[in-house]
């Protein structure tokens, strides 16, 4: 919570609870943070560790830590698991490396993380597909996300937990599961767009090819400005900050050119090469940030 939260992540941190699907940048308010998904070894934890002692949550340390573009890579001690994950457009990558021999092997699905849930479901499609969604509210009163969610390998048995109020998924993998991946894709507009997304972005399961096409992409947009400079710290420096002002605003559109309005409607597009675009702030950004734009898109 607080500022240092808004983002789901901050430099400070020394706990990680899960990994979400959805994030703000620079801003003061805790909108986004969707579809938390926390791995688990051993006795599985369903309440969260910000809330109640003895919840899910690990420890990580910066010196087992790695982050790229559309990459990051992060060791949870207390669970032993290493974490992988890579991103395309609408649609991402887990990989989970578990350490721990003994104790079965658990995924969460936290639809209760973060701002106020309105309504959500959980639909076990088969052992290895889950869709889903979480309608909330924060700063935008009634935000749409939906969720389509296949596994490499089947889960062994699966719990709903849906009493006092909660909407969460625990998948629970037999105890020889050494290692685990995920692929999941996302939409504002329904379930079926988001299974679109995923199978369109990333039909296979390769976390390592999925890299190298984000690389290439962002190597598209940091090129539009290219600098000669033998200080290697003063390009580091240029060059992140270029990528900063190309976090936001968020594609929204989906890849058949759908998208959800501000009137709750479903919108197409004109051409699937058009994309919609949302979360663009006014608030400070127009005095660089956009007329940077005029340039470089």
């Amino acid at each position: 919570d607080g500022w240092d939260g808004c983002s789901g992540y901050h430099y400070s941190d020394s706990i990680i609870y899960g990994f979400s699907h959805t994030h703000l940048s620079g801003t003061g308010v805790p909108d986004y943070g969707d579809v938390l998904i926390c791995p688990q070894s051993g006795k599985a934890k369903t309440q969260p560790g910000y809330l109640f002692k003895g919840g899910y949550g690990s420890t990580f340390s910066h010196k087992k830590e790695t982050a790229s573009v559309g990459y990051y890579e992060v060791y949870l001690e207390e669970d032993q698991i290493n974490v992988k994950l890579c991103a395309s457009e609408r649609s991402g990558i887990h990989q989970y490396t578990f350490e721990k021999k003994e104790g079965e092997k658990h995924i969460l699905i936290d639809l209760d993380h973060r701002d106020m849930l309105l309504s959500s479901a959980l639909n076990l499609i088969d052992k290895n597909t889950i869709s889903g969604y979480r309608i909330s509210s924060a700063w935008a009163k009634e935000q749409h996300l939906y969720f389509y969610l296949k596994l490499d390998t089947p889960y062994k048995k699966s719990k709903i937990i849906s009493k006092n109020g909660q909407h969460k998924l625990l998948l629970t993998f037999p105890e020889e599961t050494k290692s685990l991946t995920l692929k999941i894709g996302i939409s504002a507009v329904n379930e079926k767009g988001a299974a679109n997304n995923l199978n369109t972005e990333i039909p296979g399961w390769s976390l390592h090819e999925l890299r190298a096409e984000s690389v290439k992409k962002w190597n598209n947009e940091l090129n539009k400005i290219q600098i000669e400079d033998e200080n290697v710290t003063n390009k580091s420096i240029f060059y992140t900050a270029l990528y900063h002002t190309l976090i936001a605003p968020n594609l929204f559109s989906d890849v058949d050119g759908l998208y959800r309005g501000r009137d709750q409607k479903i919108h197409q597009l004109k051409s699937t090469k058009d994309q919609q675009y949302t979360v663009f702030s006014l608030w400070d950004t127009y005095r660089a940030t956009h007329p940077l734009y005029t340039i470089i898109q």
